[in-house]
């Protein structure tokens, strides 16, 4: 594969910066995320249509790419990245009609990024990571002054499905190699399947097996009254001719057996039974033990905080004990 080379601009003033010595030190990517799981949340302020902008907003609602782009100022892009950015801008329409949002991650600051999307004329959501946070969190590395780039493919619930890192064979992935693997996971837009009553697990099922393209899924080819059910009559036979042909199997209805009669069982065992005579009932009083005597019981011999001296005490069962007198506090 031949490698696209391109450079913008023979003015590097700016380029040396913060933010270049901060990523001047090269660091391959070393990203791992699971396929199957959700990738790290984050919020970064879109320059193209001034707003901020959450991942967490898109999940359950649109799949998404992710694509890092290496940009080092508004004049200097990464020679190797800019063809990749000028490509996915033309071909930006396409994700759209599959339902995918594309999320254009940027190193320059907001005033650098505003002129970046007006001297490129992008449509797409461009957002300013100047601190590259959001680059180390999705680990696609650094080299020589700005992050490397990397795209990622998610689906509607956030789930990673397709992941390229930055390589000098192959460092951006092929647009169509992007489009192609985002077809499984692309979405119809909602309102063509309102008009035609159909469900979303039936959209999902369409788009997954390629049944259909999502070009042709228009209000105008699939109308309401195709579907019906007074549009669906079956074929009619006029006297005189055979049956048409069908491929459908015979119905064959299981007999059901008649339950069996009962009475003569039920009148046979009534002869057995007869009705409870209570005077026949024996009642048996229980055998209850006698109480344990319980004047072997002696009381503490202990003197009580609120006894007087020795010479008030009593003798129970040939026991000393202190007699108890009230006493008002």
């Amino acid at each position: 594969m031949a490698l696209s080379f391109k450079l913008t601009s023979t003015d590097f003033r700016g380029v040396v910066n913060r933010r270049f010595w901060a990523n001047f030190l090269p660091f391959p990517a070393t990203n791992q995320f699971y396929f199957d799981v959700g990738t790290p949340n984050f919020k970064l302020y879109d320059v193209t249509h001034d707003r901020d902008v959450e991942l967490r907003d898109y999940r359950e609602q649109t799949p998404l790419m992710l694509a890092f782009t290496r940009i080092f100022t508004e004049k200097q892009y990464c020679p190797f990245c800019f063809p990749h950015l000028l490509e996915l801008s033309d071909r930006y329409e396409e994700f759209r009609a599959l339902g995918f949002e594309v999320l254009l991650v940027t190193s320059t600051d907001r005033a650098q990024s505003r002129q970046v999307v007006q001297d490129l004329g992008l449509k797409m959501p461009l957002l300013s990571d100047p601190s590259c946070h959001i680059f180390r969190a999705y680990e696609v590395g650094q080299a020589l002054g700005a992050p490397l780039p990397a795209q990622f493919l998610l689906d509607r619930d956030g789930k990673l499905r397709y992941r390229h890192l930055f390589s000098f064979i192959e460092p951006n992935a092929p647009i169509d190699r992007l489009l192609e693997l985002a077809q499984p996971w692309a979405l119809v837009s909602p309102s063509t399947f309102n008009e035609t009553r159909l469900t979303v697990k039936d959209q999902q099922e369409l788009v997954e097996l390629n049944a259909v393209n999502p070009e042709t899924l228009k209000p105008e080819t699939l109308k309401p009254e195709t579907l019906k059910p007074e549009t669906l009559k079956p074929e009619t036979v006029e006297p005189g001719t055979s049956e048409p042909e069908t491929n459908k199997s015979e119905i064959v209805e299981p007999e059901i057996e008649p339950m069996p009669d009962r009475s003569e069982a039920i009148a046979f065992a009534a002869q057995f039974t007869r009705p409870l005579d209570e005077s026949q009932l024996e009642t048996i009083d229980p055998e209850l033990e006698p109480l344990p005597d319980l004047t072997a019981i002696v009381p503490l011999k202990r003197r009580q905080p609120w006894l007087d001296d020795e010479a008030d005490a009593i003798a129970i069962d040939g026991e000393i004990v202190p007699e108890r007198r009230d006493r008002r506090l």
